[in-house]
């Protein structure tokens, strides 16, 4: 059961985009790799093309939800799709590219379907993705549409990951594999001193923005979610970056909105360095999706850092 991006998954709190961003994490680990999951709006550079297929404000994609009481459900949730991800992946000697999200309405949906914004006809929307599902994705049969590339469906929470490239396929028998790595990466990110993996990984549950890196030795980790008794939280990790994160950000302007005040940014902005494996690991309290962009979709890795 669901609503909008908010999932619950044997009674534990979590997010489709969660569930979708460690499918793509799972095709992405097997060589040099970038996956981000943000709001539309910085994942999509042409995302005012898809025009009401998002349902983006002040036109919600759910009129009912405009009356439901302020603190339930945010107005910045009433949209048609969550999240999306978008994941660069090595092939060969070049990078290959798909994009994922999750609905918030049926995939063949008569009024709205967003499908129709890749070109895929509105009357192919019921026959196209109804195949058996291998671990809960069904091969969508794009070669009755005439659009190139491929597509998958997850009935289940209602993804889709999309490429219009050749060589791109999702490989379901790494998914025991991934499980256990991602228990090992966020044990890492969160430090093991502070909880236990299992419960560092119920933790990471509620997040709707991910941001992986590993190219040309660099790494970069980081998540934004709701962590119980703390709010939103973002917590970003750099591996073998010559470039001083922590110096950047803790001397970086703090938004007006941000809470405590700018006198007390220690509090809001919490950096540190270990030399001895060359990480840099940031958290940030308040106010993260202010710092979110400049830290994970903004990063640039230079030719010299390379």
């Amino acid at each position: 059961e669901f609503v909008l991006d908010h999932y619950c998954d044997n009674g534990q709190w979590t997010t489709r985009t969660k569930e979708v961003a460690m499918k793509l994490y799972e095709v992405g680990q097997t060589d040099e790799f970038v996956l981000y999951c943000s709001h539309y709006d910085q994942t999509l550079p042409d995302f005012e093309v898809y025009g009401t297929k998002i349902g983006r404000a002040p036109n919600h994609c759910f009129s009912a939800l405009s009356d439901v009481p302020s603190g339930v459900i945010s107005p910045d949730e009433n949209t048609c799709i969550n999240s999306v991800c978008v994941l660069q992946k090595k092939s060969g000697n070049d990078f290959i590219t798909a994009f994922a999200t999750t609905l918030n309405r049926e995939i063949n949906d008569a009024e709205n379907p967003f499908l129709e914004s890749l070109g895929i006809p509105k009357d192919k929307l019921n026959i196209i993705c109804q195949g058996n599902a291998n671990n809960g994705y069904v091969e969508c049969a794009l070669d009755q549409t005439g659009v190139p590339g491929s597509l998958y469906y997850n009935p289940s929470i209602m993804s889709i990951i999309y490429s219009k490239e050749e060589g791109f396929a999702i490989n379901p028998s790494l998914l025991q594999r991934i499980a256990q790595s991602t228990v090992n990466y966020f044990k890492t990110l969160f430090g093991a001193e502070q909880q236990t993996a299992e419960a560092t990984f119920v933790g990471v549950d509620n997040a709707d923005k991910l941001y992986f890196f590993n190219e040309g030795g660099k790494k970069v980790q980081a998540v934004q979610q709701l962590v119980p008794g703390k709010g939103e939280v973002l917590v970003a990790r750099y591996e073998g970056f010559e470039t001083p994160v922590c110096a950047y950000i803790t001397n970086a302007e703090v938004p007006p909105d941000t809470a405590p005040s700018v006198f007390d940014q220690e509090r809001i902005v919490q950096c540190t360095v270990d030399d001895t494996t060359n990480t840099q690991r940031v958290e940030i309290t308040s106010n993260p999706d202010a710092f979110w962009p400049a830290l994970t979709g903004g990063l640039r890795v230079n030719s010299e850092e390379r």
